[in-house]
């Protein structure tokens, strides 16, 4: 089972009761195994006061500016489409790379 969560600033967090997580299917040990590898090699502390509302803060200003009777402008580009329909083979090749550079810088 994969769970996805929404990163959330910290005004944004409540406490909740108890998860229900539902039942599932079995899942392979190799998926598993990946899932963890994949964790452990991106884990770092998080605290949700070192990020700002970025989104929130340029709605803002672009409500602001249109009641005041100004337009708005545009910002950044459209997003690009990627290059692979096969993604499990990029997060594997990833992996292998990643485990790669990490049994070498270790032995220096």
């Amino acid at each position: 089972m994969i769970v996805l969560n929404q990163l959330r600033f910290a005004n944004e967090i409540a406490e909740r009761p108890g998860l229900n997580i539902p039942k599932g299917e079995k899942v392979p040990k190799q998926e598993i195994e990946m899932a963890i590898k994949l964790i452990d090699q991106l884990t770092t502390k998080f605290d949700p006061k070192d990020y700002k509302d970025e989104y929130r803060e340029e709605l803002i200003s672009v409500i602001k500016q249109k009641a005041k009777g100004r337009p708005s402008r545009k910002k950044g580009n459209a997003p690009q489409k990627t290059k692979t329909d096969d993604f499990m083979k990029v997060l594997k090749t990833s992996l292998k790379k990643e485990s790669y550079l990490n049994t070498f810088s270790s032995l220096s």
